[in-house]
């Protein structure tokens, strides 16, 4: 039997443990700010304060896209990010999803499963099929069901 599946995931929703990242990451960006040391053939006072304030002035405009990248790409990592919407269908048959606007993550997961429980049996061994299903969605969904 053929599942056909596709999930769609968010960043991290904890404030909590999105200000702990951000903290973290205000935490490496001070430590990379006093790591800016000038090339070894600078000698002039003037040329090392001057590289070292352009340099520093370059990292801090692209701090704030770095800490906004690193916070959307925790939708990737299933131990900080969460599902979404998962769709699903069954051989041939209309497609469902079941999504988180009407309950919480792990009633949605928990749905999922007694939906995939109650529709394979021991004896037809199932499929998944869908865009990397094997290598991210399934994976993601093993890690929140375990997380929840």
């Amino acid at each position: 039997m053929n599942i056909y599946l596709d999930i769609e995931t968010l960043p991290v929703q904890d404030a909590e443990l999105r200000a702990e990242l951000d903290a973290d990451a205000a935490e490496q960006f001070a430590k990379d700010l006093e790591a800016v040391r000038p090339p070894a053939n600078y000698k002039k006072e003037e040329a090392i304060a001057a590289f070292i304030l352009e340099k520093q002035e370059s990292m801090r405009a692209e701090f704030k896209d770095a800490r906004e990248a690193a916070y959307r790409k925790t939708a990737l990592d299933g131990a900080l990010g969460s599902v979404a919407v998962v769709s699903l269908a069954f051989g041939d048959e209309d497609p469902m999803s079941i999504d988180i606007s009407a309950t919480s993550e792990r009633d949605m997961l928990k749905g999922l499963m007694l939906i995939l429980n109650e529709r394979c049996n021991a004896q037809v061994r199932p499929c998944f099929v869908g865009h990397n299903v094997a290598g991210f969605d399934l994976r993601f969904l093993w890690q929140r069901c375990v997380i929840l």
